[in-house]
């Protein structure tokens, strides 16, 4: 089977991520250029549910127990039930003069209750994964966190432009080198 999704938005120069599929049982979720993330059944490729963003959806979504975790180009997070897709929370980024939108091209990482993502207003949020509210930020100064990985209790965070990795504690954001 083939899905067809919406037209395709490149957001600009820099928007070089795409989302990867994550599977879960029977079904798969994946974010789109048309702003939308699907859950798609996978045997038969039938759409289950879609959700609107206001922007393009680039990074590859996280599960964390019975919800999904993704970020748009429109400088939110987003929470979604699994099964229904169904909105839970939404955060919104706090921006950047050369970002003011604070867009998220970051595939979030879920781990021990915290949804850690980064966005171009050159932050990396420690989001709460039941309720939205950040727990800690981590400022950079010439750009924003690229990927991230939680490994044995440590937060790895690959930068940009300061061309750094970073490990960090996970609770509280403090670098451990």
């Amino acid at each position: 089977w083939t899905f067809p999704f919406g037209i395709e938005q490149k957001y600009d120069f820099a928007d070089y991520f795409h989302s990867s599929p994550v599977i879960r049982d029977n079904m798969i979720f994946v974010g789109s250029g048309d702003g939308r993330i699907y859950a798609i059944e996978r045997h038969t490729g039938t759409a289950i549910w879609s959700f609107q963003s206001e922007n393009p959806v680039h990074g590859t979504p996280a599960i964390g127990g019975e919800q999904i975790y993704f970020g748009s180009f429109d400088g939110k997070v987003y929470c979604l039930d699994i099964a229904d897709g169904e909105l839970n929370w939404v955060f919104r980024t706090v921006g950047h003069r050369y970002f003011p939108l604070g867009e998220v091209q970051v595939s979030p990482v879920v781990s021990g209750g915290l949804v850690f993502v980064g966005a171009r207003d050159y932050n990396v949020y420690a989001l709460d994964a039941q309720q939205g509210f950040c727990h800690w930020n981590k400022a950079f100064t010439k750009g924003w966190g690229l990927s991230l990985s939680i490994r044995d209790s440590v937060l790895f965070i690959g930068s940009a432009d300061e061309r750094v990795l970073i490990a960090a504690d996970p609770r509280t954001g403090t670098n451990f080198w």
